[in-house]
């Protein structure tokens, strides 16, 4: 019978509707930002700032001085490249050979000389192909950049990726750190990404940031959630205005949202327009609620695009420019006042672009065939071949004798879409087909007058509307002293602006022509920081063919790579990165934050001074990040993420054991999705094609089938708008530096040979195949012995064999160091034998897999700093799974075979305790909070706001509250003791009022540390065990610190630490971690909807005065394990005192008691009618006994009994309190109590031996509750 009145099958958790729960449904939110190097800098203690850094690339001087080279001493035994690949083309090659190979130091050069290699020379022939493959648009702060444009075109505007990383990070325009302040908005029709960036003022980057830029590859550059969400309710508010009303984006949009909505370009102009007309309205809104930021930030549109991969093609002009040299030497230094014809004649290049005669009047210059010396483009010799002529061009500047697309051959002869991939020729046709809509507009106007109005007429004169130009300060303040008027192209007669600009028609290809008139179109540059493009090179090489009898026949094709030895002299000091290919330290890949000597020594340095003399001296063109790369990254990976060898998918798949897997439902299916793609199930007519490693030995095969190893350069070039003067301010000067870095790549090639070496295809990329056939038989192994281990998996050695696999496939293919922790890889000797060797050498002596469970030198692995062993794959599998997974699997390697830390007294106990909840507790139970709250947040702004909580209940009020619940929110979690009683007063005033189910005071609960932690321990190691909660009732769904306390517990030996010492250094670590309170549960489940504020002291590690591990400290430790098993140890004498919460006599009554009878009300809302009207009755009794003296004493006994932290009662036979088996709920009991002693203390007013209408009688009661007692 129950105790509580209630039948005994009723659970009273199917009964409750209470508040949130933690449904563990925030992993795919969690792994947002998580990366494999994040992944590796928290579990391996190496951040990946560190370990790809540049100055890694030169780690000693002495090697630099030395140069990258193969020593051949420094093995054991040699190979040769073509020895090698005959090897693993063997037919009885596996995975035995395959390990027994990297397990012995081997030598390889595949660069040597008797394998055919060479440096490139220029006697070698080469066929650059020329592609725009990056743009970027930084606007101005508080600027819309867009113009309106008639082709059809349109914008994505979405929600569901706002906090994607912007990752356009060799960009100018942008010298801040981007942490915390971009927004994407919307994706254009050409793939455009399209951000709102806030940029701070001078005063907050002065505060905060000296004016310093971060790298941004792993960095979260989103807005904090709460900022984010009233940028969106500004953004959605827009939308409801005017012209953009109906447009489709409704207040019911919410961050991470799926809902789209494509809009016309025009729509999107205007758009801009009104963010930027309203930005102050949205100040004078949101700067009033206290957060800083807005006031110290402005907002601007940002838009780029990556691999767009567009053909320039090399037309008759190119082919025959001239090297461009300094033309500020031709001008006069002294200014003259008497000219004379000639002088006119010849004046400066200057003068004849801005189109002004000496009176200071503005007139049309039609005749534009001027020969001048001081061209920027001088004829040195009767060879060059002189500009075609204007009249061969339309107005447009554009060939009317091109032929069609179709037909277009490059300078060589040779029909581009040979030269490209399918891939490439449809992203560029695609491009050019939108950019075609364009040209219909623009076919009919000078490329300097396409900005203008269309209302202006082609009839010489200027737009009366605009003001009139004078040559005087005193005409016009915006003209300074000694500088030509600023005059807008759009300003300007047809054919006045920018003259000189026109010889730079002829070289533009129909395409590129296109390319500028569509971003004229689309862009406004007056409203523009900084344009940024990159100009990419492909070279293709053939070797020299010195047989006289093959004389006009190319040789050979060859596959060119970088030299790392020429590189190095290209750059000063450690300023590049190299990324080596094939294992070999000399040959790869490279890239640096600036370019090459051999193009910022000369033509850069020409090309900068000319552009800063043409517009008054500004500082306008500059050349940042640079990289050159073998196109075999291309033909293996299509994207950043498509690389298999670079996700360690062998990795996650074998490393955790299947009784680790069979734990959840998502768990063994990732496991075996993972383990499908591992074994090539995916695509069973052909596994390889989806498995790691086979898949890019295939790639790379057929790339040398086709001939496709070309070496990429990639330069990227900036244009500081706002510094072009205005006549110039135009995208043909944005584009001009193009041609002469194509020039160079034409004419020069003895410039970017001498940093090359050419190799025979079958030699490389020959030998990278015969790599991945060696990891993928490695793999191949490792997967049998994964089945022959069953359910207990592999063990430490061979996980972490099949890391090194992993990751020593992923460095052969990328060369990114960032990939090899050195903590492990140096001692295992393979950083040193990659270096000497050419070889990825894993030690024997070290780690041995060549046979059965392989073996683990445990003596000398590395440590993390609290002294755990560093584990490769444990990193692998939180990237691929969770931290809890990760969490677990090292937890029992690092307590069950590693043999744990050594707990052997209270001392290490209580430290081991307090590292726990100090850096595993309190973070995961501040970001679990944080995820629950901002749900309950979310979920009242899609249900459109919440009545009551604005200043009128509207819905614009209620989200800002919300946005600013959410920063404070973000404050809390940055606080250094989040669980300080303080700091959840705040929370709750601040935060959880706000929350979609508030708190009140009904919702926190009082209890002792001692109690939590014998809770703890319960559901650790007695969870699911004779009705005992489980874990999950004290910690959320993937925290991470059950498994290490679970793990460390169950491997001490009880001699060493007992239940009731696991219990007080439980409390007292909550003690010294500041813990004050803690969430509920409800449900069996942790929730942030209940509170448990932690009361009582609990007692402090006992401090032995003795020397650690000494015969005296044993014999302390042994007396007070003993004086706790027996409880006869002496305790302090101190005063009882009950806090009963209430002042007495009672006025009210007691708040668990008004629970209680709460509950009791619900419970039987649809039970039995007769018990629900007989607690009414007791309540209202109880009401009306307030303050008398007896109702007083039933109350404090009451109040005295479930202030328990068990449940007493009175067991038969007996005449004292004993405890219950199983705690009752305190608030039913103390209304059971209440309602029992009523009986006594007003027997009238209760029914005994019949029922009073709906109320059950007292005896019926009794077999409710229990027999009555008198």
């Amino acid at each position: 019978m129950s105790y509580l009145g209630l039948p005994e099958e009723i659970d009273l958790d199917v009964w409750s509707d209470g508040p949130d729960i933690d449904d563990g449904e925030d992993r795919d939110e969690a792994r947002e930002y998580i990366s494999p190097f994040s992944a590796d800098e928290h579990y391996l203690e190496e951040p990946a700032s560190v370990r790809g850094s540049a100055v890694d690339t030169e780690d000693a001087t002495d090697q630099f001085q030395r140069g990258w080279r193969i020593d051949r001493r420094a093995g054991d035994s040699w190979m040769y490249a073509n020895e090698f690949i005959a090897e693993t083309n063997d037919e009885a090659f596996d995975g035995t050979r395959a390990l027994d190979l990297l397990q012995r130091r081997v030598v390889l050069d595949y660069g040597s000389k008797k394998t055919g290699s060479k440096p490139a020379s220029e006697e070698d022939d080469y066929y650059p192909v020329f592609r725009l493959d990056f743009v970027s648009v930084v606007g101005l702060p508080r600027r819309p950049i867009c113009r309106s444009s008639h082709f059809f075109d349109n914008i994505t505007i979405s929600f569901r990726q706002w906090n994607a990383m912007y990752s356009a990070k060799h960009v100018q325009g942008i010298d801040f750190d981007l942490t915390g302040r971009t927004f994407r908005i919307a994706t254009g029709a050409t793939r455009e990404a399209w951000f709102i960036v806030m940029h701070p003022s001078q005063r907050a980057a002065g505060a905060n940031n000296p004016r310093r830029r971060h790298d941004t590859t792993h960095t979260r550059t989103a807005l904090v959630q709460g900022r984010a969400l009233m940028l969106a309710s500004y953004i959605k508010d827009i939308f409801l205005r005017g012209e953009l009303l109906g447009e489709g984006v409704e207040p019911r949009w919410t961050l991470w949202g799926k809902e789209t909505q494509m809009i016309a370009f025009d729509k999107w102009v205007i758009f801009q327009t009104l963010f930027m007309d309203g930005w102050t309205g949205f100040l004078e809104r949101f700067s009033a609620q206290g957060d800083a930021f807005w006031a110290d930030h402005q907002p601007a549109f940002h838009a780029y695009d990556y691999g767009a991969n567009i053909n320039i093609e090399v037309n008759e002009g190119i082919a025959n420019l001239e090297e461009e040299t300094v033309i500020r030497s031709a001008y006069s230094d002294e200014p003259s006042d008497e000219s004379d014809e000639g002088d006119d004649e010849h004046s400066s290049l200057q003068t004849m672009q801005q189109g002004w005669d000496h009176d200071g009047e503005m007139h049309r210059r039609y005749d534009v065939e001027i020969e001048d010396d001081d061209s920027l483009f001088v004829s040195n010799g009767p060879d060059n071949i002189a500009p075609r002529s204007p009249s061969n061009f339309s107005p447009g500047g554009i060939d009317v004798d091109h032929r069609g697309r179709e037909d277009e051959v490059d300078a060589n002869g040779c029909n581009d879409d040979d030269d490209d991939d399918n891939g490439d020729n449809e992203q560029e046709q695609r491009f050019l087909e939108w950019m075609d809509e364009s040209e219909i507009i623009s076919m009919s106007q000078p490329t300097g007058t396409r900005l203008q109005d269309q209302g202006n007429k082609d009839d010489g004169q200027t737009d009366p509307h605009q003001p009139s130009v004078g040559t005087g300060a005193d005409d016009n303040d915006d003209v300074r002293q000694g500088q030509a008027p600023d005059v807008s192209p759009s300003s300007l007669p047809p054919s006045s602006a920018s003259e000189d600009q026109r010889e730079y028609d002829a070289l533009y290809s129909p395409g590129l022509m296109r390319l500028r008139e569509a971003l004229e179109a689309k862009y406004n540059l007056d409203n523009i920081s900084h344009v940024s493009y990159a100009l990419a090179v492909d070279v293709n090489c053939t070797a020299a063919n010195k047989d006289p009898d093959a004389e006009g026949r190319p040789g050979p094709p060859v596959c060119l790579l970088a030299d790392r030895n020429r590189v190095a002299g290209e750059f000063y000091g450690s300023n590049y990165t190299f990324y080596p290919l094939g294992f070999h330290p000399a040959y790869g890949n490279f890239t640096s934050d600036r370019p090459p000597a051999f193009l910022d020594s000369d033509l850069f340095t020409v090309m900068k001074e000319n552009m800063s003399h043409q517009n008054q001296g500004a500082d306008v063109l500059s050349f940042g990040f640079f990289q050159g790369y073998s196109n075999l990254k291309r033909s293996i990976r299509h994207g950043p993420h498509d690389l298999l060898a670079s996700h360690g998918l062998a990795t996650a798949a074998l490393t955790i054991p299947s009784t680790e897997a069979q734990r959840t439902a998502q768990l063994k299916d990732k496991q075996q999705r993972l383990l499908a793609q591992v074994r090539g199930r995916l695509t069973p007519d052909n596994p390889g094609a989806s498995t790691p490693f086979a898949r890019e030995r295939q790639r790379v095969e057929a790339a040398m089938q086709a001939n496709e190893f070309a070496f990429r350069f990639e330069q990227v070039i900036s244009i500081d708008a706002p510094r072009l003067v205005r006549h110039r301010r135009n995208f043909s000067s944005v584009l001009q530096p193009i041609f002469q870095l194509m020039r160079l790549f034409l004419k020069e090639k003895q410039l970017y040979a001498g940093i090359l070496r050419r190799f025979p295809p079958d030699i490389f990329p020959g030998v990278m195949v015969a790599f991945a056939k060696v990891v993928e038989a490695a793999i191949a192994e490792m997967d049998h012995r994964f089945r022959d281990a069953g359910s207990k998996g592999l063990d430490m050695a061979l996980s972490e064999g099949v890391a090194a696999l992993d990751r020593l496939g992923n460095f052969c293919f990328t060369g990114d160091p960032r990939v090899l922790p050195t903590k492990v890889m140096r001692l295992l000797g393979t950083i040193d034998s990659l270096k000497t060797c050419g070889w990825p050498f894993i030690s024997p002596r070290m780690l041995d897999i060549r046979h059965g469970q392989g073996l683990v030198n445990l003596v000398g692995w590395p440590q993390l700093s609290n002294g755990r062993p560093v584990l490769m794959h444990v990193a692998s599998l939180e990237y691929h799974y969770d931290r809890t997974v990760a969490s677990n699997r090292h937890s029992q390697l690092w307590f069950a075979e590693l043999g744990g830390r050594s707990i052997d007294g209270m001392d290490r106990m209580t430290t081991f305790l307090h590292e726990v909840f100090r850096d595993l507790w309190v973070p995961e139970t501040v970001t679990f909070i944080v995820r629950q709250v901002r749900r309950g947040l979310n979920r009242g702004l899609r249900s459109g706001g919440r009545v009551g909580i604005g200043a009128h209940g509207d819905v614009d009020t209620s989200n800002a509250e919300s946005a600013q619940a959410m920063i404070a929110l973000e404050a809390w979690e940055e606080q250094d003791s989040p669980f300080r009683t303080s700091s959840f007063e705040k929370l709750s005033a601040e935060v959880l009022k706000f929350d979609d189910r508030p708190m009140d005071d009904s919702r926190i609960i009082l209890k002792t540390r001692r109690d939590l932690a014998e809770e703890m321990f319960v559901a650790l190691m007695e969870g699911g065990k004779k009705g005992h909660p489980g874990v999950e009732s004290i910690a959320p769904a993937h925290s991470t610190w059950p498994s290490i306390l679970r793990a460390a517990i169950q491997h001490t030996r009880g001699g060493f630490a007992t239940r009731s010492q696991w219990v007080s250094g439980i409390a007292a670590a909550m003690v010294s971690a500041s813990i004050e309170w803690v969430p509920g549960s409800h449900r069996r489940r942790l929730t942030h909807q209940q509170v448990v504020q932690l009361v009582g002291a609990a007692a402090s590690a006992t401090v032995l005065a003795a020397r650690p591990d000494s015969l005296k400290r044993r014999a302390l430790e042994a007396v007070a394990r003993r004086s706790v098993d027996s409880g006869d140890g002496k305790r302090v004498k101190i005063r009882p005192r009950i806090d009963l919460g209430c002042e007495v006599p009672f006025k009210r009554v007691p708040d668990i008691i008004e629970r209680g009878f709460a509950e009791l009300q619900r419970l039987f809302a649809k039970g039995d009618q007769g018990v629900r009207s007989h607690y009414s009755l007791a309540y209202c009794c109880l009401t009306e006994c307030l303050e008398d003296p007896l109702c007083d004493l039933m109350l404090i006994l009451t109040l005295t009994i479930t202030a328990s932290s068990a449940t007493p009662e009175v067991r038969p036979n007996t005449k004292g309190f004993n405890v219950t088996t199983k705690k009752r709920d305190s608030a039913l009991l103390a209304a059971n109590m209440v309602t029992r002693m009523l009986w006594f203390l007003r027997p009238e007013t209760f029914p005994w031996n019949s029922d009073k209408g709906t109320v059950l009688r007292v005896s019926e009661m009794t077999k409710k509750i229990g027999e009555p007692h008198p």
